[in-house]
């Protein structure tokens, strides 16, 4: 017994080194990726927040790690398939760490940038796994998806016995900072995770089959899968029964019951057994009605509200699903699927064609057309309908809903201007969100030298539109904040984050506000409300 377990460890090991040296520049990247954290968190003293501990700046050189570490698995994966490796091949992955670098430095970290990375980060693998499958004879996908849960348990595994370390440090022997787990995350899921994960990927013509997985697969996720898809075709007879579709509460369960259906298809379209061959030939035809009744909830719901991102990225699954459910009943090798994907990733987050821009551009086309319609735009400028119908402004309030948050909105001037209208307010129901800002900080200490006092307060009346009134004992103080309010609504609403210069307002030479929480909104009936310290001389 002893022996087994020695040659098991040495197998492992073996393997472990053979895939640092196969992966090696992915290696080093999530090495330095590592020690830029650890550094960056044993350098920052005491507890700071994320951004604080992390800038923008910081992130744009993470971020291009990431992005680097990916690209190199693939590249290695396209010199392995035209059998040109070399050192010198792959010192590309410098320039393209550049590369990345440019490219993502000169975007603002916004939902746009979120979706350039969320994108790459997709594609990339896909695209690995399409190399991998031309180079592979069988078992490809079983193999890499229970080496990525086995990768991910470890790293689990890893950052919870590091957190109990850490705590009992904290506990039993020194005080440490809580931003030391940033680090361990760093650790267990870049260092440990990733290259676990590398090292598992498959090198000869056929992968191992995990026996122990199929079944699991076959015998627990099998009868599982039956009988959702019993719920759902029980579903749709209680659709066709009380001939009404209510819209929106399918379409997760369908979009799970194709997601596990996928998943059968990539594992079991090699496995030669009739049971399996059976199961997806008509497991893709028993799917294809759901499919479509989902498909018509989604039709309701655009002809009704227009497209937005959930929307169209249900669209986008959906008709991958149905490529998923031909190749299945037709048994084809998924092979091309990977590329499909790989190419959908890319289209959906680095095109026109991408996620954010084109529910914009439909909701946009949505509101214009309202507003021609009852004339309530002439030369750019706007005005109240003298009479509009519930369904154009139930599509009017719909659409600018939607834009009002939306980072692609800039296309459409009007709805900026429907923002800031306040002859629009009824029609478009409540704008809270868009006039309100809630900040707060927590001052480690606030220096009191040079005054004679400090007052807490906590005030929630303004009064004549600027004031602040402090009550101190019978004192009642009044302080002209307009200049400080101002500033607020010039900087926009939503949750701006709470710093020491903009939670501190200096009333005058002798008088300074250090704010610890404000809420603050502006609309029909402004307010301010307030938490902090009055420091007078």
């Amino acid at each position: 017994m002893n022996e087994r377990i020695k040659i098991k460890v040495k197998q492992m090991l073996d393997r472990g080194a053979k895939g640092l040296l196969r992966f090696r520049t992915a290696f080093l990247f999530s090495l330095f990726l590592f020690l830029i954290v650890f550094c960056r968190v044993a350098y920052m003293p005491g507890e700071t927040s994320f951004d604080e501990l992390f800038p923008v700046s910081l992130g744009y050189i993470l971020i291009s790690l990431g992005s680097t570490i990916l690209f190199s698995v693939l590249w290695r994966l396209l010199l392995e398939w035209k059998h040109k490796v070399s050192l010198l091949y792959e010192a590309v992955n410098i320039p393209a760490l550049a590369g990345f670098y440019f490219l993502w430095h000169m975007m603002p970290m916004n939902h746009y940038f979120a979706m350039y990375v969320a994108g790459l980060s997709f594609s990339l693998p896909c695209l690995c796994l399409f190399l991998l499958q031309r180079q592979m004879a069988t078992g490809l996908f079983p193999h890499v998806f229970v080496s990525f849960v086995q990768a991910f348990g470890i790293a689990v595994l890893t950052m919870g016995l590091g957190g109990i370390c850490l705590l009992g440090i904290n506990a039993l022997l020194v005080p440490i900072a809580w931003n030391w787990g940033y680090a361990l995350c760093a650790f267990s899921f870049v260092l440990v995770g990733i290259n676990v994960f590398l090292s598992c990927f498959p090198s000869e013509k056929e992968c191992p089959r995990s026996a122990s997985f199929l079944y699991l697969l076959k015998r627990v996720f099998l009868p599982a899968y039956v009988i959702l898809l019993a719920i759902l075709y029980g579903y749709i007879g209680k659709i066709l029964f009380l001939w009404e579709m209510p819209v929106g509460k399918m379409n997760w369960y369908a979009s799970f019951a194709v997601a596990v259906f996928s998943l059968f298809y990539f594992c079991l379209y090699e496995e030669t057994d009739n049971g399996s061959r059976r199961f997806l030939k008509y497991g893709a035809l028993a799917l294809f009605p759901v499919m479509v009744v989902q498909a018509l909830g989604i039709y309701i719901r655009f002809e009704a509200y227009g497209l937005t991102a959930a929307r169209y990225a249900s669209m986008i699954c959906s008709g991958f699903g149905l490529a998923v459910i031909a190749f299945a009943f037709f048994r084809r090798a998924a092979c091309p699927l990977f590329l499909l994907a790989g190419i959908i990733g890319v289209l959906c987050s680095m095109t026109p064609l991408n996620l954010i821009d084109v529910p914009v551009y439909d909701q946009g086309r949505r509101l214009e057309r309202v507003l021609v319609k009852n004339q309530m735009i002439s030369d750019g400028n706007l005005k109240l309908p003298v009479s509009i119908s519930e369904e154009d402004a139930e599509v009017l309030r719909s659409a600018y809903d939607y834009l009002k948050y939306s980072e692609g909105a800039w296309r459409f001037p009007v709805v900026e201007q429907l923002r800031n209208d306040d002859r629009f307010t009824e029609l478009l129901g409540s704008d809270y969100d868009q006039r309100r800002v809630i900040r707060s900080y927590e001052w480690n200490e606030i220096p009191v030298t040079g005054y004679r006092r400090l007052i807490h307060f906590r005030s929630d009346t303004t009064e004549n539109h600027g004031e602040l009134l402090i009550t101190n004992g019978d004192e009642m103080i009044r302080l002209d904040i307009r200049p400080y309010l101002q500033e607020i609504k010039e900087k926009g609403a939503g949750g701006q984050k709470g710093t020491a210069e903009n939670m501190m307002y200096r009333v005058n030479e002798n008088r300074i506000l250090r704010f610890v929480w404000i809420n603050y909104h502006w609309g029909k009936e402004p307010h301010f409300m307030s938490e902090g310290y009055l420091l007078e001389k």
